[in-house]
């Protein structure tokens, strides 16, 4: 099983904070309720870079806000 990425980590701990509702996320971005689920609850696998860019448009949120090169070469 693949495991998700640090920036989807990071944009869901992010939306975990919020409060934010899967149903409301996949509302105002298109993204499914299920892709949404497997991404940011189960972190079964990573976002896709159009699925990120389209929360962190509905987060108005900077993408570069989520991914940090140090945490990136720590976890290779």
């Amino acid at each position: 099983m693949e495991l998700a990425d640090i920036t989807t980590i990071n944009i869901s701990d992010c939306i975990c904070k919020m409060g934010i509702k899967i149903a409301a996320l996949s509302r105002g971005t298109g993204i499914s309720d299920n892709i949404l689920r497997r991404s940011i609850v189960k972190k079964e696998r990573s976002l896709r870079a159009d699925e990120a860019i389209a929360i962190c448009i509905f987060l108005g949120k900077d993408p570069s806000e989520f991914y940090r090169a140090d945490e990136a070469q720590d976890s290779a």
